[in-house]
């Protein structure tokens, strides 16, 4: 039954377009010079109400949470386009960002990018699904790409909640993220419950992954119900490169 819902969902994604509903944006602002502290905008315009957003978000990249309270500045298109939005809040955020020794010009190694745009992989079922994703990545060294280059893997798996979407009624979703390289896993994040802020996701996907001393931040695709159809949340999970 499962199954065949996201099959639904993914038809209803053909009709309709992929934006029936609104996507968030990512913006990496960048790493600390040591990269225990790493800086990211989340912007978008939301449907139905059209009010527009920018929130700006620091990781404490070790230990995977924020390191302070997220910036958040919130106004509608008719006032100011969202381009003078951000940049205002990019302002008031910028003491914050010199406290954490966040430099702009430092967004790491981009090491992979399947953004909801990239039709490569639209006709494999880890695009819309509850299926495992997996992916792939080697660090490259300076500007060296080899074969002897260590292989990593993520590992996205879903887990659901106590919650039932409304008009989908399907359940939640939560995620566990594991990092594996040579037959050793270490996870990243697990779940232990749905945060309200995050909406009732339907399923989630890694989009991309960026890289900074042995640091990673995994930014990762949430499906949710949306106004007018399905919408695109963001959000950020970060750790070592070191297997503990």
């Amino acid at each position: 039954m499962r199954r065949l819902h996201f099959l639904l969902c993914f038809m209803m994604l053909l009709i309709t377009g992929i934006f029936a509903g609104d996507t968030s944006r990512i913006h990496v602002i960048g790493f600390s010079e040591s990269g225990k502290y790493f800086a990211f905008e989340r912007y978008g315009i939301e449907e139905g109400s059209l009010e527009s957003y920018s929130e700006i978000f620091v990781l404490d990249v070790d230990s995977n949470r924020f390191a302070s309270a997220p910036i958040r500045l919130r106004g509608t298109i008719d006032e100011k386009p969202i381009r003078e939005l951000r940049q205002r809040n990019l302002q008031n955020a910028i003491s914050q960002l010199v406290g954490y020794g966040i430099r702009l010009n430092n967004p790491g190694e981009l090491l992979l990018y399947h953004p909801v745009t990239d039709l490569t992989y639209r006709d494999n079922r880890q695009y819309f699904s509850t299926e495992d994703n997996r992916v792939k990545f080697v660090v490259p060294d300076g500007f060296t790409l080899s074969d002897s280059l260590p292989e990593y893997e993520l590992l996205l798996t879903h887990r659901a909640a106590n919650r039932v979407c409304p008009v989908w009624e399907e359940p939640a979703q939560m995620l566990e993220l594991q990092l594996l390289h040579h037959k050793r896993a270490k996870v990243l994040q697990k779940d232990k419950h749905l945060p309200d802020s995050r909406g009732c996701v339907l399923c989630y996907r890694i989009e991309s992954v960026y890289e900074y001393h042995r640091k990673i931040v995994v930014f990762i695709a949430a499906t949710i119900p949306g106004f007018e159809g399905l919408s695109l949340r963001h959000l950020a999970v970060s750790g070592t490169l070191e297997m503990e």
